[in-house]
């Protein structure tokens, strides 16, 4: 692969940030029982799920602003952070984790700045660090151009700091590069440096943190020519970097920033790169043709292919196509998506369990849209693993519509228990509160 090295200081700018207060929620009590004739203990969802809406944040009927077009969560899943774009020229509000209410509050509302200027769209990519002090917030380039043929939207990143989790973010700088620059996802790895992908000018960069500023150490531009949306997926694990593209995923070694192995074609009709996660010694993967979600494992030459996930037989083929639209992991928790990514698109969720000393992965559960509208359900995506609870799932639908607003958007969060353990001679009862 051809890579360089350069560094680029940030440019200190402020941003607006205001509190916003907690408003009014609603409680149910649902009851559901089961019979399984697997023995052994399994993951169960909540099935009615805590709403949240950008009218309840907002307390206003007339907004449709896409809310949940991004979400990140801390390791711990203590701090949800949820983008709504299209709130003006964008708005990211920040949940704090409250175990007095088993429940996320509202600690603070991040405003787009006031003299955003050409920048829009604020909050439709963004990242929170593993310890949930350091938050990234893209403005998107949308290469729209004026009369005299002058670029309207230029892309730039803002960055906010906080000294613990408990407070709100303050503004610390931003990253800026130049008027044809299309963000795309970003990621913190474990030494806390962002990753910040750049598919138009197909690359990825990576930036360290120091006292003062977010300088750009090394950018990893694609190995093969041609426009090929490399780095519009990829995923950093330990010292791997995955980067996804049209043609296939290239991963590399972070500390060398060298390439260890590419996955391209892997059978007739199936293309990787469209989405893609590291996970322990894993790599997962949907593929351009939609379908199927393949799982490799690391070995000593590269990787191999352990499994190969697909829906149901009876799966509506609109929703096989999107297959793997979104990708998340946990522990031995695989969740697959399958949503369009655009407005009046229904979704389902898939969840698979891998089987003791690493096994494949089963199907235990497929979840349809509970956004009660056809709202991309599971377009965003991400699952922590909390101290409290097992784990916390928050599926978002950007496009869901509230009361008569559409496009409004919606965020599913489900508590995820394995203390439930099913035997083939026994059914199992739980009842669950939202």
């Amino acid at each position: 692969s051809t890579s360089s090295t350069s560094t680029t200081s940030s440019t200190s700018s402020t941003s607006s940030t205001s509190s916003t207060s907690a408003t009014s929620s609603t409680s149910s009590t649902t009851s559901s029982s089961s019979t399984s004739t697997t023995q052994g203990c399994q993951p169960v969802a909540s099935h009615i799920p805590a709403i949240l809406d950008h009218h309840r944040v907002r307390s206003s009927s007339s907004y449709a602003n896409q809310f949940t077009a991004a979400v990140a969560m801390t390791q711990d899943g203590s701090s949800l952070l949820v983008g709504a774009p299209e709130d003006g020229a964008g708005v990211v509000f920040n949940y704090r984790w409250q175990s007095s209410t088993n429940s996320f509050e509202p600690l603070q509302t991040i405003v787009a700045s006031s003299n955003s200027g050409r920048h829009h769209r604020f909050g439709s990519s963004l990242a929170v660090s593993a310890d949930g002090l350091w938050l990234v917030v893209a403005y998107p380039a949308t290469g729209q151009r004026d009369f005299f043929g002058r670029i309207l939207n230029d892309g730039t990143v803002r960055i906010y700091q906080r000294v613990i989790t408990l407070f709100p973010f303050s503004s610390y700088g931003r990253i800026g590069r130049s008027r044809t620059t299309f963000i795309g996802p970003f990621a913190f790895d474990y030494l806390n440096r962002l990753w910040m992908a750049d598919y138009s000018r197909e690359e990825v960069d990576v930036f360290a943190v120091s006292d003062d500023s977010f300088d750009r150490v090394e950018s990893v531009e694609s190995p093969i020519s041609g426009d090929i949306d490399f780095g519009k997926s990829f995923a950093v694990s330990g010292a791997r970097l995955a980067v996804g593209s049209s043609v296939g995923v290239v991963v590399y070694e972070t500390v060398t920033f060298t390439e260890v192995t590419r996955l391209e074609t892997v059978a007739p009709g199936q293309t990787l790169g469209p989405v893609v996660q590291l996970h322990d010694n894993l790599l997962i993967a949907s593929t351009v043709e939609g379908g199927a979600v393949r799982v490799y494992r690391a070995n000593s030459t590269g990787y191999e292919v352990i499994d190969v996930l697909v829906p149901p037989p009876q799966t509506p083929a609109t929703i096989v196509a999107q297959f793997g639209s979104t990708i998340a992991a946990v522990d031995d928790l695989l969740y697959v998506g399958a949503t369009d990514m655009a407005v009046g698109s229904p979704g389902t969720l898939f969840t698979y369990l891998r089987q003791p000393f690493g096994g494949s992965y089963e199907l235990i559960d497929t979840l349809s849209d509970v956004s009660g509208s056809s709202g991309s359900f599971t377009a965003a995506m991400v699952v922590a693993k909390r101290p409290t609870k097992d784990y916390v799932l928050a599926l978002g639908s950007p496009f869901a519509t509230v009361g008569s607003t559409s496009n409004a958007g919606k965020l599913a969060l489900y508590d995820v228990d394995t203390t439930l353990c099913y035997s083939s001679t026994s059914s199992t009862s739980s009842t669950s509160s939202t």
